[in-house]
């Protein structure tokens, strides 16, 4: 028992504190990134990376959830179920941003209240780069490697920083610089994670398998959608009514109540 206790406190210490970091982080930018974007600039960006995590659940397919039951059940094969959720994930990004990028800029006036087809460009490919780093780093908590999920989690923030901010500042590419930064470096992560795993992967499904993973997985889609929305839709809400600039001061406000609920988290933890 206590060696259980020792293993639970062990993995979940090591995936907290990837998120911790990177939200205290982020939170850190905060100055940076006021002085160099305006307010429509940032409410702009977070309304579209907002957007990109609601549609990625939407083409994730309850697959994440799927995966975490079916690993571990009897009667079923471990390499086929990380092997076909991949490829499902795999076709079902590279299908979505081939569907949604000619509607570029209708989808940019739906979200943001006015025409940037150039901003929903760049974030349409982020639902391939969500969709797969999370499916990719989950396989490390399967295998309960915490170390090494925490080690790629931390490659990725401190990957994304320095090319964020070359975006932003010299370059003063705005809202573009803020997706740009953070969803082509997501890809060079995906790339790194998929060599990695290489000897796990496939691009081909099990259909059978698929067939139950999907009556497991599917009907928790909506649920988890629902649930993000509650923290999503206020976003889209006030671009829409009261504009990007409102929205950019309202996510800062919302990063900076983030940040003081991370330290929290963390007292919480350590008792």
């Amino acid at each position: 028992m206590s060696g259980f206790l020792r293993r639970l406190a062990t993995t979940g210490a090591a995936y907290t504190a990837a998120s911790i970091i990177s939200k205290l982080i982020a939170v850190a930018l905060l100055p940076l990134y006021t002085r160099y974007l305006t307010p429509a600039d940032y409410g702009a960006a977070e309304v579209m990376f907002s957007a990109v995590v609601a549609v990625s659940i939407i083409i994730r397919l309850g697959v994440v959830e799927a995966l975490l039951r079916f690993y571990y059940k009897a009667g079923e094969d471990p390499d086929k179920v990380v092997s076909t959720s991949f490829a499902t994930l795999f076709w079902s990004g590279l299908v979505s941003v081939i569907v949604l990028f000619p509607f570029a800029a209708p989808i940019s006036e739906l979200l943001l209240g006015e025409p940037n087809p150039e901003l929903v460009r760049i974030a349409i490919p982020g639902l391939f780069v969500l969709t797969l780093s999370e499916y990719l780093l989950t396989i490390f908590r399967l295998d309960e490697r915490a170390r090494a999920f925490f080690a790629w989690t931390m490659l990725s923030v401190l990957l994304t920083i320095p090319v964020t901010v070359v975006l932003v500042v010299p370059l003063d590419l705005g809202a573009e610089g803020l997706l740009l930064g953070s969803y082509g470096t997501g890809l060079a992560i995906v790339i790194g994670l998929i060599f990695y795993h290489r000897h796990r992967l496939a691009l081909l499904p099990d259909r059978p398998l698929l067939g139950r993973m999907m009556n497991f997985g599917l009907p928790t889609m909506p649920a988890e959608l629902s649930l993000y929305s509650l923290s999503f839709i206020d976003r889209i809400l006030i671009a829409r009514t009261l504009g990007l600039a409102e929205a950019g001061l309202y996510s800062i406000a919302v990063k900076m109540s983030q940040g003081i609920a991370v330290l929290v988290r963390g007292f919480q933890l350590a008792f």
